[in-house]
């Protein structure tokens, strides 16, 4: 069978495993509710009750798969907004990252001020050392120049920067905690709409075999009906 508006001869298709995008929702998830919507309205129809039912579809079947399409279209929706929020919280950590590598560097600019090339006391501050070519290494290198700088007498640096500073680092710190929260209500969701699509196919299936029995393909009788429920018009659907 087949999840295209118009049936490809001898197949029968599920959702396709196609790579998803970051933030995107998968295509043929969305093309799957708009089949099981289409197939949905045209087993609500009175005069197909009777047949459909005969062939185990009842009317409760159907009102069960647009049940299961709501829901599905429930969870897009929320997917969607789960992503934004993380795509927010990491332009967050990005401003804070920045932010906090600017205040390291002014107290940076301060020890070179004070302290003459050769004096390993530069090194306290990491002058001409890379310090954020990580999180975990700007998590550490931001504490020691804060911690030294709180003590060094001779460095003199402004109570105000220093204080700037520890806020900058605790802000950093702490978002790493919203953005895994993010994160996994993210990949939460993503599950259960992963679960959710294949439910959908699943129930969406049986009622195309229920309409596959009722009005069989024979000949051109039955064509209309069978186009109708996306089955193939000219053989049994496999």
């Amino acid at each position: 069978m087949t999840d295209q508006p118009t049936p490809t001869p001898g197949t029968e298709s599920e959702p396709k495993k196609t790579k998803r995008p970051r933030a995107d929702i998968r295509q043929d998830y969305l093309d799957e509710l708009t089949l099981s919507e289409a197939i949905v309205t045209a087993a609500e129809k009175p005069d197909y009750a009777p047949s459909l039912t005969a062939e185990g579809c009842d009317a409760a079947k159907v009102a069960e798969l647009k049940t299961k399409i709501a829901a599905a279209r429930a969870l897009i929706t929320s997917v969607g907004a789960k992503s934004t929020a993380r795509k927010g919280v990491t332009k967050t950590e990005e401003q804070l990252q920045s932010a906090l590598v600017v205040l390291v560097g002014k107290v940076q600019s301060r020890a070179k001020a004070v302290y003459d090339r050769g004096d390993l006391r530069r090194k306290n501050y990491f002058i001409g050392e890379a310090i954020d070519n990580s999180r975990a290494r700007l998590e550490q290198t931001s504490l020691d120049v804060l911690t030294h700088a709180t003590s060094d007498t001779q460095l003199a640096a402004p109570a105000e920067l220093l204080a700037s500073l520890a806020a900058a680092r605790d802000a950093y710190v702490g978002v790493q905690g919203e953005q895994t929260d993010r994160q996994t209500d993210s990949s939460t969701a993503r599950e259960q709409l992963d679960q959710a699509i294949r439910d959908v196919a699943a129930l969406r299936r049986k009622v195309q075999y229920a309409a596959d029995g009722a009005w069989p393909a024979l000949g051109r009788k039955h064509t209309p009906i069978r186009r109708e429920f996306k089955i193939p018009a000219d053989r049994k659907l496999q």
